[in-house]
């Protein structure tokens, strides 16, 4: 009979998308409010890998990570989109549009996840709405994409900032007595809808 297992906690990262510095700014602000410190991480860089956010947010995008020094129970990967559903939402402009993207991850040993409110074949749902995607498996001392794994993770620009995360994921889940997220920080932002 297999005995159930239970796996650390994961370091919180996000990935952004902006062409706008105020939101950006506002929306450090927002997740240290609901997660404790929330710094950036790795050297922004201009992100040309698909037009998709350009209608909505902009040209002249860039792509950046932020990361949460506090872990989280991965299970609270729902709680985590939902925030940061909410945060684009309030930082959206009158229209609605929004001025930034923010999407939320979870950083292990092994691989490194996003959230998604999309469906697709290499997804899992999860609830509420929500799914999560293996972005990044780690293999043999690096991250690898894969097949369908969006361009711009596949680039070494992004698996370096990713790779020095997981370096610093190491430290914290090695210390004594790190510091884990409860629901009570994450849980007060409601779902949107149901």
């Amino acid at each position: 009979m297999s005995s159930l297992t239970f796996p650390d906690p994961a370091m919180i990262v996000i990935a952004v998308i902006h062409a706008d510095e105020s939101a950006l700014a506002q929306a450090i602000w927002k997740l240290t409010d609901a997660l404790g410190p929330v710094r950036q991480a790795g050297k922004p860089h201009p992100f040309g890998w698909t037009d998709y956010y350009e209608e909505e947010m902009g040209a002249g995008l860039t792509r950046c990570f932020l990361a949460c020094d506090r872990l989280v129970e991965r299970q609270w990967i729902v709680e985590l989109k939902h925030l940061t559903i909410c945060i684009e939402k309030e930082l959206a402009r009158e229209d609605g549009s929004r001025r930034i993207n923010l999407d939320p991850g979870l950083m292990s040993m092994e691989n490194f996840v996003l959230a998604t409110t999309k469906n697709r074949g290499r997804r899992i749902y999860l609830r509420n709405g929500i799914f999560a995607e293996v972005t990044l498996m780690y293999v043999q001392g690096k991250f690898e994409p894969l097949p369908r794994t969006f361009p711009d993770y596949c680039s070494e620009e992004v698996r370096g900032v990713l790779d020095g995360l997981r370096d610093e994921y190491i430290q914290l889940i090695r210390s004594p007595a790190p510091e884990v997220l409860t629901l009570e920080n994450i849980g007060r932002h409601k779902p949107p809808g149901r």
